[in-house]
């Protein structure tokens, strides 16, 4: 029997941590063969375990904190339970979102992430691939391939390596029919966006997002988000100029009013917009903080549409439009379906899901 209550408590604080297989194997009463065998699911030995002493040796390891070593399930060959992410260091404040959204998931189903926050240098991304394949990772997720003068050397490295493989997001010319790639449709969205500012009856529409990197080719989450807004802006035969997010960058800068405002103060100046549709949530949120320091009304005389819907989109005043990118949904589908490639060892036929932003209607925009 498994010892319960006060004692139970006690042994459990002090075990927490330092828990080892003998100490299960000693609270069940079993030797740490037997124990062994059932924690790390090894099919190796001629020990029979009946399914009463499995779920004890199972429940003990649970109340002392009790899991087996990597090393000791990659001896036996068994899954690690662990998913290798690899994501940029300078990621934007959504792809951290969309990591923890996928630690969610992964947790449900007994995995857990091991995350490597690698550089923009394919020696940088193959060591931390190495390492993780020396962990013993059963798959990877990557969002560290969207750019655009490395992405396919990364694809190819993954290839080299073997193991079951998510993308997450992809630049549109690396999108190839063999890959498990999971996407935001950044064209759509804006698309969607701009449409809506058309119907409200604007005409004037700027897009803004000066924020270029163009050390590794400029991101498709910026091309893509410009031609889904040149898209409708040729189709009504509305004047823009994407050039000004050019010659107004600001890469590498902080985020902040003293940086940004000159940048809209020229915007406004130059383009006379009714409309503003930001590139994110954060340059959207100081284009509200700009009109009221400068006593434009919003949505009267300057609409305004953000990117990403996070958190505080919904508590600035006015409250901000935004596009939500449906990143605790695609963050799910990513860890499913890699889990999916890992169970089977094969591609499944529906590999390949695209997410369109959905319009979320607030204050600054209707």
């Amino acid at each position: 029997m498994l010892k319960k209550g006060a004692d139970m408590e006690i042994e459990k604080k002090q075990l927490i941590g330092k828990a080892r297989l003998a100490d299960v194997a000693a609270m069940v009463g079993v030797s740490i063969v037997t124990a062994s065998k059932v924690l790390t699911n090894n099919s190796g030995n001629n020990t029979r375990v009946s399914v009463e002493t499995r779920r004890r040796i199972t429940e003990a390891a649970q109340q002392i904190g009790y899991r087996p070593s990597i090393a000791a399930k990659m001896l036996v060959g068994k899954d690690t339970k662990t998913i290798g992410i690899l994501l940029d260091v300078n990621s934007p404040p959504e792809h951290f979102m969309r990591v923890s959204r996928m630690q969610e998931e992964a947790e449900k189903h007994g995995y857990w992430l091991i995350i490597g926050e690698c550089r923009a240098n394919m020696s940088n991304i193959a060591n931390f691939i190495s390492d993780f394949v020396s962990r013993g990772v059963d798959g990877f997720i990557s969002i560290a391939h969207v750019h655009r003068d490395i992405g396919s050397q990364v694809i190819e490295l993954f290839r080299q390596v073997g193991k079951p493989v998510v993308y997450y997001d992809m630049p549109p010319e690396l999108l190839q029919p063999e890959l498990a790639c999971v996407y935001v449709d950044f064209a759509a969205g804006i698309s969607r966006a701009t449409e809506y500012l058309y119907e409200l009856g604007r005409q004037r529409i700027s897009f803004l997002m000066p924020w270029i990197n163009y050390e590794h080719g400029i991101y498709h989450f910026v091309t893509e988000r410009e031609r889904g807004f040149v898209q409708v802006m040729r189709k009504y035969g509305l004047k823009y100029d994407l050039e000004f997010n050019y010659r107004n960058n600001i890469w590498g800068s902080d985020l902040v009013c003293e940086k940004v405002f000159p940048v809209i103060a020229r915007l406004l100046e130059e383009q006379q917009p009714d409309a503003v549709i930001a590139g994110n949530d954060s340059f959207a949120s100081l284009v509200l903080s700009y009109c009221h320091r400068n006593n434009l009304v919003v949505p009267a005389d300057l609409a305004v549409i953000g990117f990403d819907n996070l958190e505080f989109s919904g508590f600035v005043y006015p409250s901000l439009t935004t596009l939500d990118p449906h990143t605790a949904e695609a963050s799910q589908t990513a860890v499913s379906l890699l889990l999916d490639m890992i169970r089977t060892g094969k591609m499944p036929e529906k590999h390949q899901y695209a997410f369109v932003p959905e319009l979320i209607i607030r204050e600054s925009a209707k």
